[in-house]
């Protein structure tokens, strides 16, 4: 409306110039006309009317165009305003166009620079863990002697070393006394070791444990030359190798009882003998042992996986000679060795296990902690309860699968089951995972009193299956809730560097500014006794002790 009002005015000026001019125009053409006729100049107006209708017939028309102009100004003013309105409009969709694109043009860089500088980290990443594998490979390939080292290899071997010096070390709490370790001449280091370490303990009258972790008879077997090949014995099977490892076995703890005897601590110790799993199935009969008929093997949660030897010497404290089928488990050696000592355990910590000590004492059921309480204890496969035993019956909510087609290496065994099968066609045992978990319609259930075999299941009709599954899933809940969910699993694998491994120079791992090994990952259980020893040392260097061939490295390591 402004333009309009604005452009108006102008339009009337023009108009009036115009008509102006169009008389002016008459004027001077009537004048020229008269002094052509003769008549004087400037007489025009009052002679002869010649000409003089054609001024006032000019105004008329002159006043009809301005009309007609105005009427069109307003026309093209109204148009130049919808026009410009329409452009303004346009050019704000163009403008708000322009932002959007330009908005998802900048995302599209960012998401662009965040992908590039992904994959830049990956690469990098890839690279250092190329690089790490990379120099593992190669001092692996040095060490086995695989690059034209096969003779240093076989010699390593033919003088009792292990072949492979990488990670078959000998340590002795913070040093390392071996790196290659001397295979056979182990077991003497091992009861050596542990005879100082009992005279030791007895002479400085103080309280002491030992833990000896005895190597046989897991595989690889190895022992000795003195302990095998002999005459059949008591230890000999269809297998040579497994009766010369059992024979040297049984030397081991024949030593260390002789010398409790030869220092006069028999009676005030506690021994405990047993294992920690039934027979490996998987490596083959010649390679493991019996099982007895019980079902399943290591690895499993049948009678043939759990139920192992036990032994327990104490003169005066421990009956000789009494047997019982009563159960005890690993998880009770803590609670009953802290009830021998007289040390009191924190009320409000849960154990697992139960103490045991009147037991030994008196090995009848009626002092023995699971049947006395009636708790129930919980077998674990991987992270799942699986089974769970309640006084003389088992109850299985899963079961795991055996595979089938290996009878020519072992039954109720799962030889290809694992991860590291697929990879290297290794042994593995029965898995844990969901594929590899059988659940029946009910729970399985076996009265292992009286059926150790596991070869009848109890019908879901009777009191004791009843009793049993409504005791075991009352207290798997309740066990279920007592768990801390922050807190991992103990056999779960922790980001643990391989760096708090120990080392000597010239193998891997290797010592370097005081920190051990090489930036890899490792299980946890193969590490926690380790940093517990870098956790009282501190930061100190790692320390190496190389020892003679003879694998005689004297008996003061601690």
């Amino acid at each position: 409306e402004s333009v309009a009002r604005s452009r108006q005015p102008r339009s009337a000026g023009r108009a009036q110039q115009q008509a102006h001019a169009a008389t002016d125009t008459a004027t001077d053409t009537d004048a020229a006309h008269a002094q052509a006729q003769g008549a004087p100049a400037g007489a025009g107006a009052d002679a002869a009317p010649v000409g003089g209708g054609v001024g006032v017939q000019d105004d008329a028309e002159v006043a009809e165009d301005y009309e007609d102009e105005h009427d069109d100004d307003d026309e093209d003013d109204e148009d130049e305003v919808r026009h410009a309105e329409r452009s303004l409009e346009r050019i704000e969709r163009l403008l708000n166009r322009h932002s959007r694109h330009q908005q998802h043009h900048e995302a599209k860089g960012a998401r662009k620079d965040e992908r590039r500088q992904g994959r830049a980290e990956r690469r990098s990443a890839r690279h250092n863990r190329t690089s790490l594998v990379r120099r593992a490979a190669t001092t692996f390939v040095h060490e086995m002697g695989l690059n034209g080292g096969r003779a240093r290899a076989r010699a390593r071997a033919a003088a009792g070393f292990a072949e492979n010096a990488m990670f078959c070390f000998l340590m002795a709490n913070n040093t390392i006394v071996q790196q290659p370790a001397h295979m056979l001449g182990l077991q003497d280091a091992l009861v050596r070791h542990a005879k100082a370490f009992i005279r030791n303990s007895v002479a400085s009258a103080a309280p002491w444990f030992l833990y000896f972790a005895d190597l046989h008879p897991h595989t690889v077997l190895f022992n000795h030359p003195r302990f095998g090949p002999g005459p059949p014995g008591p230890f000999e099977s269809a297998n040579a190798q497994y009766g010369q490892v059992m024979r040297e076995l049984d030397w081991a703890v024949g030593e260390l009882l002789t010398t409790l005897d030869e220092v006069g601590a028999a009676e005030d110790t506690l021994v405990i003998f047993t294992s920690d799993n039934g027979p490996y199935q998987e490596e083959g009969w010649a390679q493991s042992g019996r099982k007895a008929g019980l079902k399943g093997g290591k690895g499993q949660l049948w009678e043939g996986g759990i139920r192992v030897p036990a032994i327990v010497r104490w003169p005066g404290v421990v009956p000789a000679g009494a047997v019982s089928d009563a159960p005890v488990r690993a998880i009770d050696l803590m609670p009953t060795i802290a009830a021998f000592a007289g040390v009191r355990l924190p009320p409000s910590l849960l154990i697992d296990g139960v103490d045991q000590s009147l037991f030994l004492q008196r090995p009848t059921d009626a002092h023995n902690g699971w049947l006395a309480s009636g708790r129930v204890s919980f077998h674990y496969c991987g992270v799942h309860v699986i089974a769970a035993r309640y006084l003389g019956i088992k109850v299985f909510w899963r079961t795991q699968r055996w595979q089938a087609g290996f009878e020519g290496t072992c039954t109720q065994c799962c030889p290809r089951a694992g991860y590291t099968a697929g990879l290297f066609g290794s042994t593995t045992l029965c898995q844990c995972d969901e594929r590899s978990l059988e659940t029946p319609e009910r729970p399985l259930v076996f009265d292992v009193r009286n059926d150790p075999n596991e070869t009848t299941p109890l019908p879901h009709t009777a009191e004791a299956y009843v009793t049993a599954v409504e005791a075991a899933t009352k207290a798997l809940e309740e066990h279920r809730a007592s768990l801390d969910p922050d807190v991992p699993c103990v056999n779960c694998p922790l980001p643990v560097p391989l760096k708090t491994w120990p080392c000597c120079e010239g193998s891997l791992p290797q010592c370097h500014d005081d920190e051990c090994g090489m930036a890899a990952r490792l299980g946890a259980a193969c590490t926690y006794s380790l940093l517990a020893h870098r956790a009282q040392l501190g930061s100190g260097r790692c320390e190496c002790n190389r020892c003679p061939a003879d694998g005689d490295c004297g008996t003061g390591w601690a």
